[in-house]
C-alpha cells in the first residue's frame, strides 16, 4: 500500500493558489464603493506595517493623482 506523501513529486507542503474568477461587470461598481468606504471607515489605532493601511495609501494615491497636476503653473510667472 502506498501513501500519498511517497509519490514522487508530491509535497505535503505543496501549496494551491486559489482559482481566480472575474469579476462581472456591473459587480465591479458595487465592490469598488463597498471596498472604499472599508478602507475609509478603518481605524486608526493600526499597528505599524497594517495592510488595510497601506491599501488606503495606495488607492488614496490613485484617486487624487489627476488633482496633483499644476494646470496653472504658467498663469503667475515667478518674479
Amino acid at each position: 500500500m502506498s501513501q500519498s506523501s511517497s509519490l514522487p513529486g508530491f509535497s505535503p507542503a505543496t501549496v494551491r493558489r486559489p482559482k481566480v474568477e472575474s469579476i462581472r461587470e456591473e459587480a465591479k461598481g458595487a465592490i469598488l464603493a463597498e471596498q472604499l468606504s472599508y478602507l475609509l471607515a478603518h481605524g486608526d489605532a493600526c499597528p505599524e506595517g497594517c495592510p488595510d493601511c497601506a491599501r488606503l495609501r495606495s488607492v488614496e494615491e490613485a484617486l487624487l493623482r489627476p488633482f496633483r497636476v499644476k494646470v496653472y503653473s504658467n498663469l503667475h510667472p515667478a518674479a
